[in-house]
């Protein structure tokens, strides 16, 4: 086995990891956990909105989000408005520090989310989407940055997945809060004036109720569940007050004193401790040594020469590997899953709203429970290692679901109560699939 040349390296290795180096680590653990307070509103917007598509309080308000089309342009404005976000945050978080990046993200977030609670017409829906998105994406950038670089080496694995197991806990918040808020004043519209608001299919005629005012389901079903997130965005925003710089980011911004002693403080030993101080020295040549090249890079090959560093040969393939990585994992189709599991739920022959957002908030548990192992054992199997099960077991489950809804769907579609066990097979891989995906 390769003996680490770093100092810190090699008395780092022989500390705990996982949860016993959490526990024998509390500040800087409890601080990661505060920071993914952001990454908790993340998996919160994901989640909120594909069990809001079906309540039809919402169907009465906004009708002309029935449709297929229509409903993918509403997912995908956070999306697009996070690939924003996510792209101008980088700048951001080097000139002004990783804690003020996130304190300007929760005001684009409140704004986003205001928009969206408050909405009375689809073009205010749309803009609070794209602009919360904004917010989300920042988040989604800025927290893993911040957390890598004030965790200590043995423990950076676990502290850093602790962005995906708060997504996922963002996720599960908002299904279970959907579900609950379904019953406010009844799972039905029951809209004044019209006696049956039905399709022959089932489904609600929100053209036709539109403007009729709904006497069961009350509009605060859905428009609370949006407002909620607001608040855990001002508590990140609060709280960051009281939480260190990261000392990467004033090393750059050459304050070595500063990033000592909040180093220090991150350890929670004195500054004259030997491993605060090499883990220091560490910090600084690093930091020494990325200027240096950029500016010998820039120096010979202008402005856009560190940009054109990542597609030298030697660079190229761990550019490839990274993205590739990334990209693939997106298109194994979890975000589908999150988005629209009330309708995928549905579409396996379960017509009633109340079972398939009972179903939607399992998704949320058991992502959660997925989510723990990568926490606790990632520092100590290794990301391939997780990686690896994820995929297999991901794709076990897309041939499984997809074989039973080839075999089954045409009676589904009767929507006649067919094939129900069949169905809860459907579903439970749909369960594993969502879990292994994360």
């Amino acid at each position: 086995m390769a003996v680490s040349q770093s100092v810190v390296g090699r008395a780092n290795s022989e500390k705990a990891h996982g949860i016993i180096g959490l526990l024998k680590n509390p500040f800087v653990s409890l601080t990661c956990c505060f920071a993914s307070l952001g990454c908790i509103m993340y998996g919160y917007d994901q989640g909120v909105m594909g069990p809001i598509l079906v309540m039809e309080n919402f169907q009465n308000h906004f009708p002309t989000f029935g449709g297929s089309t229509i409903q993918g342009w509403l997912v995908s404005a956070l999306e697009l408005g996070a690939w924003a976000g996510a792209l101008i945050n980088g700048i951001l978080a080097d000139r002004i520090s990783r804690k003020y990046a996130m304190m300007t993200a929760v005001f684009i977030f409140t704004l986003g989310t205001g928009l969206q609670a408050g909405a009375q017409t689809p073009a205010y829906f749309f803009a609070g989407r794209i602009i919360g998105g904004v917010g989300i994406g920042m988040f989604s950038m800025v927290i893993p940055l911040y957390q890598a670089e004030i965790a200590p080496p043995e423990l950076r694995g676990s502290l850093v997945s602790l962005q995906q197991l708060s997504i996922t806990l963002g996720t599960a918040i908002s299904f279970w809060l959907d579900y609950g808020m379904q019953f406010v004043g009844g799972t039905t519209c029951n809209p004044e004036g019209i006696s049956n608001p039905y399709l022959a299919s089932g489904a609600f005629n929100a053209s036709l109720s539109n403007g009729h005012t709904c006497l069961g389901q009350k509009t605060i079903a859905w428009r609370l569940p949006l407002a909620i997130q607001i608040i855990p965005a001002w508590i990140l925003f609060f709280g960051m007050f009281y939480f260190p710089f990261s000392p990467r980011w004033l090393m750059m911004k050459h304050r070595e004193d500063e990033a000592l002693a909040s180093l220090s403080r991150l350890r929670r030993l004195p500054a004259t401790d030997s491993h605060v101080r090499a883990e220091f020295l560490e910090i600084k040549a690093a930091v020494m040594f990325d200027e240096e090249t950029e500016r010998e890079a820039v120096g010979s090959g202008g402005a856009l020469a560190p940009w054109k560093a990542l597609f030298v040969p030697n660079m190229l393939k761990r550019l490839f590997l990274g993205c590739g990585t990334m990209i693939c994992q997106q298109f194994t189709g979890i975000n589908a899953v999150l988005y629209y599991a009330p309708q995928i739920f549905a579409s396996f022959g379960f017509s009633s709203t109340k079972q398939t957002l009972l179903a939607t908030g399992v998704t949320g548990i058991l992502q959660i429970i997925f989510t723990l192992p990568a926490v606790l054992y990632l520092d100590k199997f290794g990301r391939k290692t997780f990686l690896i099960v994820g995929a297999i077991g991901m794709l076990c489950c897309h041939i499984v679901v997809a074989t039973v809804e080839g075999i089954y769907k045409p009676k589904w579609d009767l929507n006649e109560g067919l094939n129900k066990g069949q169905g809860w097979v459907a579903i439970v891989f749909i369960w594993l699939f969502a879990g292994l995906g994360l």
